[in-house]
């Protein structure tokens, strides 16, 4: 209950657990973590500043990697084993660099 915004790392922990693979490439458009720096929020229809992040933190919060170093912790020690994996991946915006990824 005290890990807030830890969904994301909960789910691959999740698939991983049951597939016994590592993560997989998962299409999705106009997604962005606001975790990333990289990202800023968006506009919204009225004006408004719209926050759309996977992670749920906003961006500034200078704590965002240690947060989510404690959420991956905190579900190690839960279930008493690491299912994650690791993987080298590479994030494309080009559909003609998807034919070179595994898709599951």
């Amino acid at each position: 209950d005290n890990m807030h915004n830890c969904e994301d790392i909960l789910m691959n922990f999740v698939v991983a657990e049951i597939s016994g693979r590592a993560p997989l490439l998962v299409g999705g458009k106009r997604v962005r973590d606001l975790g990333d720096p990289r990202n800023e929020a968006v506009e919204g229809k009225g004006g408004e500043e719209v926050n759309v992040g996977l992670s749920g933190i906003k961006r500034g919060h200078g704590n965002h990697r240690k947060r989510r170093g404690e959420c991956i912790r905190e579900f190690h020690k839960i279930l008493e084993r690491m299912p994650l994996r690791y993987s080298y991946g590479k994030v494309i915006n080009s559909v003609s660099e998807q034919g070179l990824c595994n898709k599951g």
